[in-house]
């Protein structure tokens, strides 16, 4: 399991998950102390957090644009779970990343 690790300039990456090795955040998010980087290429599945997402993908996140930013080059799969609620109708900004698979909790 990795989980990401962001960095002040708008940069992210995903480490090993260690529960003994996190530090809390200026977001007030427990992320990893670790910088050992796994490569975008040995990642399969991302599951992408969001607020908001519409019928094609595209997800309003938190505002900083790690996700988007990270999946721009990203090979791999991506899915959201959201709840129905979270299914809105919006126009993307050119700069998103739709994901490629939203499952509704019901």
């Amino acid at each position: 399991v990795l989980v990401p690790k962001t960095y002040p300039e708008g940069r992210m990456t995903f480490v090993d998950y260690n529960p003994n090795d996190l530090e809390l955040t200026v977001f007030g998010i427990w992320e990893p102390r670790s910088e050992r980087a796994v490569e975008k290429s040995h990642i399969d599945l991302i599951h992408v957090p969001g607020v908001a997402f519409n019928k094609k993908g595209y997800r309003i996140g938190y505002g900083g644009g790690y996700y988007d930013r990270y999946l721009a080059d990203f090979k791999g799969m991506t899915v959201s779970t959201i709840y129905p609620y979270q299914l809105v109708d919006f126009q993307p900004d050119n700069c998103d990343i739709p994901v490629q698979e939203v499952l509704i909790c019901e």
